[in-house]
């Protein structure tokens, strides 16, 4: 690259309002579709957390005992 393609100021049309509004109005109704989709999942992780640790205390729950040995000295 020279330093002539640097300091040589290209002409640009401005864009029009009615474009602008177009672009905006997908990305807010996109930025709603990622928040949808984001509070899906952080609900399916919950509930997936939820459920296994029900699965957990079901399964596992009753053979959790304390053990006593008692030992004869006679």
């Amino acid at each position: 690259m020279d330093n002539k393609d640097i300091n040589v100021e290209k002409s640009t049309e401005p864009v029009p309002f009615f474009i602008h509004e177009g672009v905006i109005t997908r990305l807010i109704e996109c930025n709603k579709r990622l928040l949808i989709a984001l509070i899906v999942a952080v609900v399916a992780l919950l509930i997936n957390n939820i459920v296994w640790v029900v699965y957990e205390g079901v399964v596992h729950g009753n053979e959790r005992g304390i053990v006593y040995e008692q030992t004869s000295d006679t």
